[in-house]
């Protein structure tokens, strides 16, 4: 995409991507410190959410300046998440591990589930295909159901 004086672009092409990776390449870097929740500022998370209201206003597609946002605003609470989880010892890539689990199982897919029955009602009152969400629901809710049973075989 080439946005140069002679060229015509839109307003939210010019300040898109490639220009934000072209100012801010260098700090892609710091996404890789353990301090990265500190290092991507609320400016950045603005940015996004102001591009994706001029792409709809320009009549693109908003979704990937959504998600970049939706993305920046959840690092923190994930590393918070992580670091809580870090016991620190000798088997901290045990617990780590464990404790993602039974996130994942027991917060997660419950959700989950939750979400693939009301598609599949949504599906069924528009007269497509709505078992394969049922099951799929089924199959989220099994492993929570294996999560219980297995807590219940240990104690």
């Amino acid at each position: 995409m080439d946005c140069s004086p002679g060229h015509s672009c839109s307003f939210s092409q010019r300040i898109g991507w490639n220009k934000l990776a072209c100012q801010h390449g260098d700090g892609l870097q710091e996404l890789r410190e353990p301090d990265c929740c500190r290092t991507v500022g609320s400016s950045d998370r603005a940015y996004f959410v102001l591009k994706a209201a001029l792409d709809v206003a320009g009549g693109e597609n908003p979704l990937s300046s959504i998600l970049a946002a939706l993305f920046l605003m959840s690092i923190s609470a994930t590393m918070q998440l992580l670091q809580g989880w870090n016991s620190g010892g000798e088997y901290a890539t045990t617990d780590m591990l464990t404790s993602l689990w039974n996130y994942i199982v027991g917060q997660i897919m419950p959700a989950a589930a939750g979400l693939a029955c009301v598609g599949a009602v949504i599906n069924y009152v528009r007269h497509r295909p709505w078992v394969r969400l049922i099951f799929a629901a089924i199959a989220f809710l099994s492993l929570s159901g294996l999560l219980a049973l297995f807590k219940a075989m240990a104690a």
